[in-house]
C-alpha cells in the first residue's frame, strides 16, 4: 500500500486491503501502548498520544486510497466511502471491502488478481 501512497485509481484486492488494514491495527496498538510507556499518556485516555497522532498523519491518505481501490474492485465509485458518515453505512461498507470483487476488467482498471 505504501508504493501507492497517493494512488486512488486502479484496484486493490481484499488481500491487499485487508493486510494493510490488519498492518494499522497492530502499528496501532504498538503506539499506543508505546504513549502509555514513555508519555505516561492514560490507556483509557479519549485524545491519541503524540507517536498515535503521527501514525494516523501517516496512515490516513494510503488508508483512504487503499479503500477506494477496494471499491473501485467491486464496481463502485470511491464516493460510496461518505456513507460511513453515519453509522448505519459502516455495514455495506464493511460489506463491499469484504466481498469477492469483480472478475475480469471492470471500469476502474485490471483485475488485480490477474
Amino acid at each position: 500500500c505504501f508504493k501507492k501512497y497517493w494512488v486512488a485509481e486502479g484496484r486493490a484486492s481484499r488481500r491487499e486491503f485487508w493486510y494493510f488494514t490488519l498492518f494499522t491495527t497492530v502499528l496501532s496498538v504498538v503506539f499506543i501502548v508505546l504513549d502509555h510507556l514513555v508519555f505516561a499518556t492514560s490507556l483509557d485516555s479519549e485524545s491519541a498520544g503524540p507517536l498515535e497522532a503521527i501514525l494516523y498523519l501517516i496512515t490516513f491518505f494510503p488508508s483512504l486510497f487503499v479503500s477506494a481501490r477496494r471499491l473501485h474492485d467491486t464496481d463502485r465509485s470511491f464516493r460510496w466511502m461518505f456513507i460511513s458518515i453515519t453509522i448505519v453505512g459502516l455495514v455495506p461498507l464493511f460489506y463491499w471491502f469484504a466481498q469477492k470483487g469483480t472478475l475480469g476488467e471492470n471500469r476502474f482498471g485490471a483485475d488485480p488478481l490477474a
